[in-house]
């Protein structure tokens, strides 16, 4: 992105409400939004006002009617001079959009709206959107080979205090001593910027927002295999403003192999938090960044799922609106940006869950978790399903093993996902593999368990892994500086460290979306291992669906790379429904190599042929990486089937007649498929003609 003074405006706004007599017809308002300099003024604000190239903005002003929010008067502005508006007395709220950037900015007075009374002049004060400043640096955690890196300079929140940028440099710090000092290290790139951000300027988001992405390319620098990276960000500081430097440390592996790839699977993050994801306890980032940092690690799609009571803004002008126009324009062919919500739900205990809804065109309030919100619209989980389900959209429990803390629990309502809410029409799994962070293993272990519990109850139910990134394309960083509060991490959930592969024949939006609804999905943090099963007639069902017959063989293929390890083992295990799970010994494997495939033509021999059953398959590596596949689903075959017992079927399905033995595919109705299931069921017994 151009860094440019055009892509800076300086709005300044004095806060008054007077009574003026005579300025506007009697009974109505007035508002000034104050865009021109006072002349005299001699504050630093004031002169980079009288400096900068002005930008042109869209202002909206909505008023509240009982209705919702209606648009009452909109304009463009091109040039900084004040706009005087007469408006009818009532409660209202602003919207700002600058020319050629694609997020609107709004001002509602911390959501209680600007209350205009008769006869008075107001000049509304722009909404300051959070409490701290953060300084710092992002790039992603890996690099696939010949790749540049893009790394993200950005200034989060300077408001209260304001941040005056000189220089921002990149070292190499051979030593990896992550200091803040640069003796040693080795200067990469250095780049003079010379702005201001404060309160006053604007970047796309928000007030006090700024970032750009400096690309580098790391063969031009020899840079290979594990390297850390020191960006310094230089503040130009004076008598009145110290000198606050920010330093951020960064690992990235420059990779000599790509991702694990097996033909027609694609991996992608499920769960990430863009910077529509902005509260005073978190936010995330760009999503132009998001876009360009997920490439570069190696994946091909990615779902956006900010926060409900973040995207709450009135949807036509508001963010949510914002969040799939932006996603649209940095969505290319090669890497998809699908459009979701985590959105905050009741559970059957009416606390509150969250709850991942994927390919939603309409916004679903979730507001609960805004302990300050006087309206806390928020709805039960099953309301919540269906109204995906009524748009088309894909549903899954978000993080439903994380269990809140007690202030969570006690101040948001926070509970945990019940044996009730997993029995939710419309679910279509579980996203219970949520990053490498805290308790994540022990997480892991307990949605394991709790699913393999709902698919031997029969629940044909699914299993993807995501990373809950807030941002966070490095899963290491440390920033310091004052006055914004100095962090550290060194954890492992970085964006794509989690991956989700999906099988697609023709990649796009449409089969990623199919696959996650589907189960044609494994969850992994490094190798990839998938399989299919073909019967008798030469039917072949991929994982996540169902097949029938009588003789079963078992394709299985595996890939790895240096990164992550040797596969060392893989692990078969059959479910049977009703019954238990358990590993087949026999078709277990200890390969010890990176690739490689295997047929097992006797899978029929370890399958019960009169009990529903299913095959899921999990896999380590010597480095302790590891994969979990979704199910395949193994029908019953139906005791001493004939031909006439087709027939019998196919005239029970004209007649519209039910009997539970000849409902094969047990979906409650006799129909021309299942009379087509046990005429290929004894075709495999007996002779035909």
């Amino acid at each position: 992105m151009a860094n440019k003074p055009t892509l800076l405006l300086i709005i300044s706004v004095l806060f008054t409400s007077i009574f003026v007599s005579g300025a506007c017809a009697t009974g109505s308002s007035t508002l000034i939004f104050d865009l021109e300099p006072v002349a005299g003024d001699n504050s630093v604000h004031a002169q980079s006002i009288r400096s900068a190239e002005f930008t042109p903005l869209n202002l909206k002003l909505a008023k509240t009617t009982l209705a919702g929010e209606e648009i009452v008067w909109t304009t463009n502005i091109t040039d900084p001079t004040d706009v005087v508006l007469n408006v009818d007395p009532g409660t209202y709220s602003v919207y700002f959009q600058f020319s050629g950037h694609r997020t609107v900015w709004e001002d509602n007075n911390n959501d209680v709206g600007y209350i205009l009374e008769a006869n008075e002049t107001t000049i509304i004060p722009l909404n300051f959107n959070s409490q701290n400043k953060d300084v710092f640096a992002d790039a992603p955690w890996r690099v696939e080979p010949n790749n540049m890196l893009p790394i993200l300079l950005m200034v989060k929140d300077a408001t209260d205090f304001d941040y005056d940028i000189g220089h921002i440099s990149i070292y190499l710090d051979p030593n990896q001593d992550e200091s803040d000092s640069v003796n040693g290290d080795i200067l990469l790139n250095s780049t003079w910027y010379g702005i201001c951000v404060d309160n006053y300027v604007y970047n796309l988001y928000e007030a006090g927002d700024w970032y750009n992405i400096i690309w580098l390319d790391p063969t031009e620098h020899g840079l290979n295999g594990i390297v850390y990276l020191h960006v310094v960000f230089d503040e130009n500081g004076g008598i009145f403003d110290p000198d606050y430097d920010a330093h951020s440390h960064l690992r990235i592996n420059i990779g000599d192999s790509p991702l694990p790839t097996l033909s027609d699977w694609y991996p992608g993050d499920t769960h990430y938090h863009s910077i529509y994801t902005d509260n005073m306890v978190e936010f995330g980032n760009p999503i132009e960044a998001t876009r360009d940092a997920g490439k570069t690690v190696g994946l091909n799609w990615i779902t956006i799922t900010d926060h409900s009571f973040d995207l709450d803004s009135p949807e036509e002008i508001g963010k949510w609106q914002c969040l799939k126009d932006e996603c649209q324009i940095h969505d290319t062919p090669e890497f998809k940006l699908i459009v979701g919500e985590e959105v905050s739900t009741y559970n059957a205990d009416s606390d509150v869950v969250h709850f991942l809804a994927y390919n939603i065109d309409n916004f679903i309030p979730g507001n609960r978790d805004k302990p300050y919100e006087v309206d806390q619209e928020t709805w039960h989980l099953q309301d919540v399903i269906d109204n995906v389900t009524d748009q088309g959209g894909v549903s899954y429990a978000a993080h439903p093993t994380a269990h809140p803390s007690d202030g969570e629990a006690w101040f948001l309502d926070r509970g945990n996902w019940t044996d009730a809410d997993y029995q939710s029409t419309g679910l279509h799994g579980l996203e219970f593999w949520n990053g490498k962070t805290g308790e994540w293993e022990q997480y892991l272990n307990e949605g394991l368990d709790i699913w393999i519990d709902l698919l031997l109850s029969g629940k044909h139910i699914y299993a993807i892994g995501g990373t809950d990134a807030h941002g966070d394309f490095n899963n290491h960083y440390y920033c310091t500086g004052i006055p914004y509060v100095g962090s550290a991490r060194d954890w492992d959930a970085a964006m794509g460290c989690i991956r989700t592969y999906i099988y697609a024949k023709d990649f796009g939006e449409d089969a990623i979306l199919d696959s996650l609804k589907g189960g044609h999905s494994i969850m992994t943090d490094g190798p990839l291992v998938v399989f299919n099963i073909t019967n008798e007639h030469g039917e072949t069902a991929i994982i996540g669906d169902e097949i029938a017959g009588r003789d079963f063989s078992l394709n299985l293929q595996w890939a790895s790379t240096s990164e992550f390890g040797n596969v060392d083992h893989i692990y078969v295990h059959r479910g049977i429904i009703g019954g238990n799970e358990t590993e087949i010994s026999g078709l277990s494997l200890a390969p010890a190599n990176l690739e490689g495939n295997i047929t097992f033509n006797d899978l029929q021999s370890y399958i019960p042929s009169d009990t529903d059953s299913y095959i899921r398959i999990n896999a380590t590596t010597d480095t302790g990486y590891r994969v979990y596949t979704n199910p395949i689903f193994l029908k019953k075959v139906p005791a001493n089937i004939t031909v006439a017992d087709a027939v019998i079927a196919l005239e029970m399905a004209v007649r519209g007649e039910y009997r539970a033995d000849a409902d094969v595919n047990d979906d409650g109705q006799v129909t021309s498929l299942d009379a087509l299931m046990i005429l290929q069921a004894a075709a495999g017994s007996i002779e035909i003609g």
